[in-house]
């Protein structure tokens, strides 16, 4: 059967199947009217309809092929007709990129009042546009000129989470630029956590996807990303137990306020730390765990997602190619946490201090590897019994992969060697004996200062400094 595909103009297939069935009809009405037998009618009867019944199957699917094929299918295509625009022109279809950049957080015409609702449904760049326009450019590092330029138009049109950029007109910075000074993580507005460290989180979804087969091992792939460089555990509950996090795969308006746009455009949201948290992806999307130039890495989209789960906002820096930027393009595995991923959590939950209660972060940082999918960690507090598969550098249980001396980048705190722990270190009690070597020699120095500085007698019960003689001697 040949290809429907291509950029049929919307209507022309309803018209060809409409032409072919008047077609159809003048040739059935053409054919003698006889005397049949019954059997005879009956066959004539199957031959007229069906030629009928065939074209009404061509018109069904060449209707779907209309639906699914129709222009602007990508949701954020349109952004690429304004390139150019700037200040003080009027384009058909400005109204769109409001309504986009409302959506992210960058505009808010409703605190105008009512002409500030006519504003924001019309084609006017206007001053509140320019400025939403270069908060968008200042926000993803780009040349900040306010009007649509070519490397804006690019950026606004890539595949993104649907969480705001910017909420309640505010962006919301991490605290801690005073100590890590190159970072560029963000807090969601209030620094919501958990209190808990032990998260259970569960799949109800409206339709099913592509990926299904896959999506359990992905997601615990994707969780243990983020269990290894903090204090979390994530564990899988099933059927009707309650969990601390939902995930879903839904299509359009999904009854959560957020409703999803299609093939492309806004790929997943999630909702902050919560007692009723949620995490959505679009149905509609090309899922994969090995993706093609127009599929989506479902477990790059679900790292991203997790993030926003604990508590983490977009990063403010796209060219640090952290995790938790807000856009990630098609056929592109990005996957492993970045530097400002990682000390954005631990800053955001205390990992990295040590109060006499905690100290997470040890003097040898963990590297990122590829997780395993069981990872199991119960139990809670400092001292309490907890249980590890088979220890991945080492094969013992008992402790986490990130924490095993056996690590390829752990280094003895003794010689600053790889490959080994300092209490079997060779060179330990070569070291040992050398400071005892050093330390004996510091008392006998000590010793001979103390007899070179002081001369003590007893003279009418005093004591007397050798540079101070006594004036009887």
């Amino acid at each position: 059967m040949p290809s429907m595909e291509g950029n049929w103009p919307a209507g022309t297939l309803y018209k060809q199947a409409r032409v072919s069935m008047s077609s159809m009809h003048r040739f059935s009405s053409q054919i003698p009217q006889v005397k049949e037998s019954p059997r005879l009618h009956m066959s004539t009867m199957a031959a007229k309809t069906f030629p009928i019944f065939v074209a009404i199957l061509l018109l069904v699917a060449m209707q779907s092929h209309t639906i699914q094929s129709k222009p602007g299918g990508d949701p954020f295509g349109f952004i690429k007709h304004l390139e150019g625009c700037h200040k003080n022109g009027s384009v058909k279809g400005l109204h769109e990129i409001k309504r986009y950049l409302e959506k992210f957080g960058y505009l808010n015409y409703g605190l105008q009042g009512k002409k500030g609702h006519n504003h924001a449904n019309d084609d006017e760049f206007d001053d509140l546009l320019e400025s939403a326009i270069k908060a968008y450019q200042q926000n993803h590092h780009l040349n900040v000129t306010g009007s649509l330029d070519k490397s804006t138009v690019h950026e606004m049109m890539q595949p993104r989470c649907g969480v705001p950029d910017v909420v309640n007109g505010t962006k919301h910075y991490h605290t801690h630029r005073s100590i890590h000074t190159l970072a560029h993580y963000n807090f969601i507005p209030g620094n919501p956590r958990w209190p808990k460290r032990q998260l259970t989180y569960t799949f109800r979804s409206s339709v099913q996807v592509s990926a299904a087969r896959n999506i359990r091992s992905i997601f615990a792939k994707a969780f243990q990303r983020w269990a290894q460089v903090t204090e979390f555990t994530f564990q899988e509950v099933t059927g009707s137990s309650p969990a601390d996090i939902v995930i879903g795969f839904h299509r359009r308006d999904h009854n959560d306020r957020y409703p999803f746009d299609g093939p492309g455009g806004i790929l997943a949201h999630a909702t902050p730390p919560t007692t009723s948290a949620w995490c959505h992806f679009d149905a509609d999307e090309s899922w994969s765990e090995n993706p093609g130039p127009n599929q989506m890495d479902l477990e790059s989209v679900a790292v991203h997602e997790i993030g926003h789960l604990l508590g983490l906002d977009h990063n403010d820096d796209p060219s640090a190619d952290a995790i938790m930027s807000s856009g990630i393009r098609s056929g592109i595995a990005k996957r492993d946490l970045r530097a400002d991923d990682i000390q954005g959590v631990r800053a955001l939950y205390g990992f990295h201090q040590d109060h006499g209660k905690r100290k997470f972060i040890k003097k040898f940082q963990p590297s990122i590897n590829e997780a395993t999918a069981n990872f199991r960690n119960q139990g809670k507090g400092r001292n309490s019994n907890r249980s590890y598969p088979p220890c991945k550098h080492c094969g013992r249980t008992g402790h986490p992969p990130f924490k095993c001396w056996k690590r390829p980048d752990a280094k003895c705190n003794k010689c600053n060697q790889l490959g080994h722990e300092a209490v079997i270190c060779k060179s330990k009690f070569q070291i040992k004996e050398a400071e005892a070597q050093i330390a004996e020699k510091d008392d006998e120095d000590q010793s001979q200062n103390e007899r070179e500085k002081f001369f003590i007698f007893s003279n009418r019960g005093g004591a007397h400094s050798l540079f101070h003689k006594c004036k009887h001697h």
